[in-house]
């Protein structure tokens, strides 16, 4: 069976602030954070609770705040306190002896090198706070194979390829969605950077894909479904089907998981489309939703999350529209909202799309989807914008289970 341990990494994010703040740092200085994400919302967070003023928050991407279309940002325990966004040459264009940049982010290179463009002195103006916890060396088991990303791949897509199997032998509609479409359609296979994969069912096929691992106690060999339809510890809004031969520490911030190998299964429900009149209060649940899943968990943790109010209001939303009758299709959870919600019609039938040789199915109305999702899907983005989702600490094999 799968083993997945969570830990919040907040504990560790609060000590480095701690010490800033014991040390004076912060003091006098106009604050900013480098980051609209996850990250960039607990520090602001925590911050404000310990009296300080965040000036602003910094991002090179502002046409896709993580929150939603909005340009600023507001904190759980002071609903009044906004905080707004900005770019970081219009909020540092002119020259700031007194400003001090917090940053936490794999990009934080090239983000610290932008800063020093504008003549920000590291260590002076800007902070790395370092949140990357590996695994030492001897803690790690024996008998074990590191796997590099492209080794990674490799695994994902034998996960994909038994998922196939499993949906054709029991009559089960899925389609490839998201980055994974993305890269069927422009790459034919998985995106060079990219490091997941991602599957939407209707809802009725995926609780049947919960029936047929139910009966198998979960566990198919080395595969393993893993949710909270049965699984009252999962912090998922979605399943994942995982690798159980694999281990692998990530970061998915503000969490530091220990799991396997996996591709997302996201359910699809039924919903109302925007010229319908309980579109309006469906949506705005769906980002409330959304919104409270992604924030709470930031400020409070994942040690004391509300699992079961988010659990019950989860399978309200999933189930509240019938997916047969609905004119629209929901996917629940959603970091865009533009396509939170689509037209049936998108779903019309089936097709199938080449992906690393072999042919998956999707919707047929994926070049819409795409355009939604993506705007103009076929072209390349900039380098900066070249990056997997994960940050992967460490990965590796047991290779007495893969004999």
């Amino acid at each position: 069976m799968y083993d997945v341990k969570v830990k919040s990494l907040l504990p560790g994010l609060y000590s480095d602030l701690d010490a800033l703040m014991e040390q004076g740092a912060l003091l006098k200085k106009n604050i900013y954070v480098f980051g609209k994400g996850i990250w960039g919302f607990a520090v602001t967070q925590y911050l404000h609770t310990k009296g300080y003023d965040v000036t602003g928050v910094l991002d090179n991407n502002l046409q896709i705040p993580n929150w939603g279309l909005l340009s600023s940002i507001s904190v759980i325990s002071d609903p009044e306190y906004k905080v707004k966004f900005y770019y970081p040459e219009d909020a540092l264009k002119e020259f700031d002896d007194n400003a001090l940049v917090l940053i936490s982010s794999k990009f934080y290179d090239a983000q610290s090198a932008q800063l020093m463009e504008l003549g920000y002195e590291e260590g002076k103006h800007f902070i790395k706070l370092d949140r990357i916890n590996r695994i030492p060396e001897e803690k790690k088991p024996e008998n074990i194979t590191e796997l590099d990303s492209e080794s990674i791949k490799e695994y994902l897509f034998d996960l994909l390829k038994f998922l196939k199997k499993i949906c054709e032998e029991n009559g089960l509609t899925y389609y490839l969605v998201g980055g994974t479409l993305l890269g069927a359609v422009r790459h034919k296979g998985i995106i060079p950077w990219d490091d997941d994969i991602d599957i939407s069912m209707p809802l009725k096929d995926y609780m049947k894909l919960h029936e047929i691992f139910r009966e198998h106690d979960y566990s198919f060999g080395k595969y393993s479904l893993y949710s909270m339809v049965d699984d009252e510890n999962c912090m998922y809004a979605y399943a994942k089907l995982l690798n159980t031969n694999t281990l692998l520490h990530l970061e998915k911030y503000p969490m530091d998981v220990i799991t396997h190998v996996c591709i997302d299964i996201f359910p699809l429900s039924g919903a109302p489309l925007p010229e319908e009149s309980e579109s309006k209060c469906f949506i705005e649940d769906l980002n409330k939703f959304n919104s409270a899943w992604m924030k709470y968990r930031s400020y409070i943790g994942m040690d004391v999350y509300p699992f079961e109010e988010r659990r019950e209001k989860w399978w309200e939303l999933l189930n509240r529209y019938d997916y047969d009758t609905s004119s629209g299709i929901s996917y629940i959870f959603a970091e865009g909202r533009n396509f939170r919600v689509l037209d049936r019609r998108l779903y019309d039938h089936v097709v199938e799309v080449e992906y690393e040789g072999e042919f998956f199915p999707t919707m047929s109305g994926y070049k819409e989807y795409l355009e939604t999702a993506y705007g103009d899907y076929m072209t390349l983005p900039a380098n900066w914008q070249r990056f997997g989702k994960h940050s992967y600490m460490d990965c590796w094999v047991d290779n007495s289970l893969e004999k």
